[in-house]
């Protein structure tokens, strides 16, 4: 196991992740960024808003960038 942490980037906005998570690898951690992302997407579509531009940014535990997790890894637009 290892931790990883799911900051939210949303434009201006940076909420940073101060628990982390445990979890097997890189491919688990950005299943759960995806699925940390549609979340707070639901919220916002729920309040009438939507800003493509949110995203979930993955660190290893010493915080070290991992990747990133953008709207559309998240939803599919039709």
């Amino acid at each position: 196991m290892a931790r990883f942490y799911f900051n939210f980037r949303n434009g201006a906005e940076f909420l940073e992740d101060l628990e982390g998570l445990d979890l097997a690898d890189i491919a688990t951690a950005r299943t759960a960024g995806i699925a940390s992302l549609r979340d707070i997407l639901a919220g916002d579509v729920l309040a009438g808003l939507l800003n493509r531009s949110s995203s979930i940014e993955i660190e290893d535990a010493d915080h070290r960038p991992l990747g990133k997790v953008l709207l559309a890894d998240a939803v599919t637009e039709r």
